[in-house]
């Protein structure tokens, strides 16, 4: 490899799109540009440590270091940096420019006075930087579908023994695509989603926009509950899941939060504790769940990430802030779907009560016939509906909707035409059958 020196400098605030288009050809099709544009609008962005390579004026390769956090064992935070992302155009690679960005950045971080960096990456890049593996000084990984190994930190001159425990990745990390790799997926039906994956994206996600928020504040969507109330039974239905498939049978004992723990804790601990038993056997692994048509481990990967997905909507209500985040597309028509079938369809003739009516519900490509008190239908458009009463609008706003929550932007809003009466005749039916 011929080594070429480039001159190394902040990024100035002109070059965003710049960079911005360098991101998008150098990790195609992957969309690490989505990524940055999140951590600079976040509260670890540090501007003095955004760097670019350039050569002849083009920028030919960049580098950003952001603030993180170090959760000790004893509560206590401190401040370390991530690397993310390491970029070099692709026709200027194997010149050096990855290696001088880096030794470039670590020099400032050091002289800074920062105590490590740590980086999610490739092991054979970055342990030829001088990154060891993040568990030998341990530190523990942010989340669990980090593969072994890929979690690397570079100690430096500042950092002493006590820097233990788990890094915290921000809010807007997880916000982007969830961190580490996805499980394999089946081609079609509800598995064709990395669930595990989902499910650490979304828990993360909620753990990090909750670890310094007002436990108090009330939360619209669950009249009576507190965002505190909110982690308490997310802690409590991970627990109650977990021995649900430990026991093969319903629990019949309730779990409480011991007294004198924090809810943010029993939750974090709590969503942990359950990837790993949902990741210690295949998605087809036999299990005991509540569902008439799907007694496997994939049931309760599929219904606890909607869970969450479901319970992140009231925590964003609740806080009135820029969430960074909404449910994917993907997510919310299959939460549809659940909702839809597994809730509703197989409660209908208990709930409607003799009611008639038929709802059509599109959202995506797909469309949903509900017949209160008969079935419910899934099409593919555009086939004409039979209805009395339609609700559309995009994926992740009408599976909001349908779970008497709202979505964050950029959902958009759902619209609801028809006979009022039947929409609201299907709405007191799905209050009931998904509490």
């Amino acid at each position: 490899m011929t080594i070429h020196v480039r001159p190394i400098r902040r990024r100035s605030p002109a070059e965003v799109d710049t960079v911005r288009t360098l991101l998008a050809e150098a990790f195609a099709p992957q969309r690490v540009d989505s990524l940055v544009d999140l951590l600079r609008s976040s509260p670890g962005h540090i501007p003095e440590l955004d760097f670019v390579a350039v050569d002849d004026d083009e920028i030919v390769g960049h580098l950003m270091l952001n603030r993180v956090f170090l959760r000790q064992p004893d509560g206590a935070t401190r401040d370390v940096l991530c690397l993310a992302p390491l970029a070099v155009r692709p026709d200027r690679r194997g010149e050096g420019t990855g290696r001088a960005l880096v030794e470039h950045a670590v020099r400032v971080a050091d002289q800074r006075g920062e105590p490590c960096i740590v980086v999610e990456g490739d092991q054979a890049l970055y342990r030829g930087f001088g990154f060891v593996d993040a568990t030998d000084h341990g530190l523990l990984l942010p989340s669990p579908t980090i593969p072994a190994g890929s979690y690397q930190v570079m100690t430096l001159s500042s950092h002493d023994a006590s820097l233990r425990g788990r890094i915290d990745y921000p809010a807007r990390f997880w916000a982007a695509d969830g961190r580490g790799v996805p499980e394999p997926v089946e081609e079609t039906g509800p598995y064709r989603i990395p669930w595990l994956f989902a499910f650490t994206r979304y828990a993360g996600w909620l753990e990090a926009a909750t670890v310094s928020a007002d436990g108090d504040r009330a939360v619209p969507g669950c009249p009576g509950w507190t965002v505190a109330d909110v982690l308490t039974h997310l802690g409590m239905i991970h627990r109650r899941v977990i021995t649900w498939i430990g026991e093969g049978r319903r629990p019949t004992n309730p779990l409480a939060m011991p007294a004198g723990q924090q809810p943010h804790a029993w939750y974090a601990e709590g969503w942990r504790m359950l990837y790993d038993v949902l990741a210690a056997t295949p998605r087809d692994a036999p299990a005991a769940t509540w569902s008439a048509w799907d007694n496997t481990n994939g049931f309760w990967r599929r219904r606890m990430t909607h869970e969450i997905a479901v319970h992140a909507l009231d925590v964003f209500s609740a806080l009135g802030t820029d969430p960074g985040w909404t449910v994917s597309d993907d997510v919310a028509l299959d939460g549809i779907d659940e909702v839809l079938r597994l809730f509703l369809g197989s409660r209908l003739g208990s709930l409607a009560g003799g009611l008639g009516g038929m709802v059509s519900i599109e959202a995506g490509a797909r469309r949903w016939e509900v017949g209160l008190n008969r079935s419910v239908e899934v099409h593919s458009l555009p086939t004409p509906p039979r209805t009395d009463a339609l609700v559309t609008g995009d994926p992740a706003a009408v599976y909001a909707w349908l779970w008497n929550r709202r979505a964050p932007a950029p959902a958009g809003t759902v619209t609801v035409g028809g006979d009022q009466a039947v929409v609201a005749d299907l709405q007191r039916c799905l209050v009931l059958a998904t509490t």
